[in-house]
């Protein structure tokens, strides 16, 4: 029995079957980025029990945490095999903003949780477009002020200027991304436009 390759194993999981060009390059987009996000996970979970049982300090907190993750992640493979990749993809913001409210709770306002929201924006953007940028960027800022203040940041000089300084950089990166999906689609339209004239020339 011939084994399967890592190499087969990707393709299996990051081919899309939709028929459709525009929808099966958003599924093959949903699928490439949920297998690198479950890889990601996976070593996660793996290494970070290790090192605190390592250390003698097991967090169970943590390690139950990733795993609700990892089925979350599970759930939306399922998903994804039985073709309804479209409701997998909510999915991934949703993690990153839950991870960056969790650690926010646990670190304070200035830790990696503000990197998690910037994840959640730029998966938003490659999953469903610019349309649903901006409303990330307003639930990202939300999330980031009120888990700040439940965690128990008081100092109201922090309290700001880190909502301030995060609303910037999340509305700067949403910005750029637009900047660079508009142009993404002015070089397709080009590109459509040149094939059509080329098959209308051979035509004749």
């Amino acid at each position: 029995r011939q084994m399967t390759t890592p190499g087969q194993l990707w393709d299996s999981l990051t081919t899309p079957l939709a028929e459709n060009e525009e929808t099966a390059r958003r599924e093959r987009m949903t699928r490439v980025v949920f297998a690198m996000v479950s890889v990601g996970f996976l070593l996660m979970s793996i290494i970070v029990p290790v090192y605190e049982f390592s250390v003698g300090e097991p967090g169970y907190r943590v390690t139950l945490f990733m795993l609700v993750i990892d089925g979350l992640l599970l759930v939306g493979w399922t998903q994804i095999l039985r073709e309804r990749w479209h409701v997998s993809r909510y999915l991934l913001p949703v993690i990153f903003l839950t991870l960056s409210a969790y650690t926010i709770m646990q670190a304070g306002l200035i830790t990696t949780g503000v990197l998690h929201l910037t994840i959640a924006v730029v998966l938003t953007s490659m999953l469903f477009g610019v349309r649903a940028l901006w409303v990330i960027v307003l639930i990202s800022e939300v999330i980031y002020l009120i888990t700040g203040w439940l965690a128990g940041e008081r100092d109201l000089e922090v309290f700001f200027v880190g909502g301030i300084s995060v609303g910037f950089t999340l509305s700067g990166i949403a910005a750029l991304e637009w900047y660079a999906s508009t142009l993404l689609d002015m070089s397709f339209e080009r590109l459509r436009r040149v094939e059509s004239a080329s098959r209308e020339t051979a035509e004749k």
